[in-house]
């Protein structure tokens, strides 16, 4: 007996009016964690959703600008040095300040047509004091994977400095490839910009410190909480190794 062609489509629509369409109705349940902290899983799942990226950049941002003659808008933040988990030959550990690092000094690089963050780009920023010199060397600033917007990060030594400093970046445009044939052939020169009177902000009173580690986070399918001793699962040959 031959199947009506039409069944399958028939029987789908019937239950997605029923019951909604079921692979929707599944992802829209929270995803849990062995070992994850349930206390906070409200507050993980809101941060990972990432929907408000553009509102948060003109919250925290400072100086965004697009800058005249190219594709792209940049901006800058200074903060107190931050702890961040980094990766190293498919390991990652969590890394505190060290060596004298006070701030933390963060970049965004945005598309100017549309304020999407542009990643794998290449970025350098210098600070000088109000003088003209140099306050430590030249700094590369690495992609950073943030829960609240992603942009190019590095701390920074500035212990000893007081008064307004001057802010100045390379951005080097990145290699990706680029689907689109109009809009596509965008942001292909190195782009440079400075910031005068950039105020640094203070540090924590005497005494604090910053956690050892960050809380966990709730990690939706296919995702996993940071492990150790890694590599954590999932990573380049981390199946090999246990054999």
């Amino acid at each position: 007996m031959r199947m009506c062609p039409r069944l399958p489509s028939l029987l789908i629509c019937w239950m997605t009016v029923t019951w909604g369409w079921l692979p929707l109705a599944d992802a829209a349940k929270p995803a849990t964690t062995d070992g994850a902290s349930t206390a906070s899983a409200g507050v993980h799942a809101g941060r990972l959703g990432r929907v408000d990226e553009a509102a948060a950049i003109r919250k925290h941002v400072l100086g965004l600008t697009a800058v005249p003659d190219t594709d792209v808008s940049l901006g800058y933040f200074l903060e107190p040095a931050a702890g961040v988990y980094t990766m190293r030959s498919g390991n990652i550990s969590w890394r505190l300040p060290q060596g004298g690092e006070t701030h933390y000094l963060g970049i965004t690089v945005l598309g100017s047509a549309d304020q999407r963050v542009v990643p794998e780009c290449k970025v350098r920023a210098c600070l000088t004091s109000a003088d003209g010199k140099s306050i430590g060397s030249t700094v590369t600033l690495s992609f950073v994977w943030d829960p609240v917007f992603n942009h190019y990060g590095a701390n920074v030594n500035l212990a000893e400095t007081s008064g307004p400093l001057t802010l100045s970046v390379l951005v080097e445009p990145p290699p990706f490839a680029r689907r689109d044939k109009v809009l596509g052939a965008f942001f292909t020169k190195p782009v440079s910009f400075a910031w005068q009177e950039v105020q640094v902000p203070l540090l924590p009173a005497e005494g604090a410190t910053l956690p050892e580690k960050p809380e966990k986070a709730v990690f939706g399918p296919g995702r996993y909480a940071p492990l150790e001793p890694t590599p954590y699962p999932g990573s380049a040959g981390a199946d090999m190794r246990k054999k």
